[in-house]
């Protein structure tokens, strides 16, 4: 009989209420969207014209500050959610059955939140940027080139920079580099995590060129820096 009494209180342990699907979707949504914020903000403000171009692009650089950003609120939404379930049902949650009673909920909303921060960042920033930035910028693109120009007296200073995250860090060198003068032309590849500065030695030289790019909070070093020929 004590057995069966136990089995029985055992089997008439409250199971928490379904939290439902939308929850868990919502928060891997939004946590997404503050994670790719340094991408897909930059867009947003240019386009409601919230602010200048270059002020946007500045945003790139905090990538760090809003990766760090969603991981804490994904954390704390779902802390909040294991502690009002536990009250309400009346368990604790906060052990390894309990977490494995969530499984659904944590999963759900981390997966969710891993695939919006890869659309905004690898597939909407890289496809819509190029049309955006083009719009309020004096050159096409990142890897566009200054029309014909003469290369008597050029430089060709190849470079490896460190920090870019997504499309918007590239974005935001391409476009200071071309506010200075003598540079006439540049190319950022993230993927390879590589410059291409084609520049007039007697207007700007490349070191400064470095020195720019690193104000804006990445790393740069020079590979190669030669004349270009003829």
């Amino acid at each position: 009989m004590r057995e069966n009494s136990q089995t029985k209180r055992t089997l008439n342990l409250p199971d928490p209420p379904s939290t439902g699907r939308k929850k868990p979707i919502g928060l891997g949504i939004a946590s997404g969207l503050i994670a790719s914020l340094c991408c897909i903000g930059p867009l947003f403000i240019v386009l409601m014209g919230f602010a200048s171009l270059p002020f946007a692009l500045s945003l790139s650089q905090y990538s760090p500050f809003f990766l760090g950003l969603s991981a804490a609120f994904m954390v704390s939404a779902i802390l909040i959610h294991l502690k009002r379930k536990s009250k309400a049902c009346k368990i604790n949650l906060f052990t390894k059955e309990g977490l494995r009673r969530e499984k659904y909920f944590i999963a759900t909303a981390i997966i969710v939140m891993l695939t919006v921060y890869g659309l905004s960042v690898y597939v909407i920033t890289p496809t819509f940027a190029p049309i955006v930035y083009g719009m309020f910028s004096p050159a096409a693109s990142p890897t566009s080139t200054s029309g014909e120009v003469n290369p008597r007296g050029l430089h060709q200073l190849s470079l490896k920079i460190g920090g870019m995250y997504c499309p918007s860090c590239g974005y935001v060198i391409w476009y200071t580099l071309n506010q200075k003068d003598g540079v006439i032309e540049v190319k950022i590849s993230l993927s390879k995590e590589e410059g291409t500065v084609i520049y007039d030695p007697a207007e700007i030289s490349g070191e400064e060129i470095v020195h720019v790019i690193e104000s804006l909070g990445y790393n740069a070093k020079i590979l190669a820096d030669k004349p270009i020929e003829d």
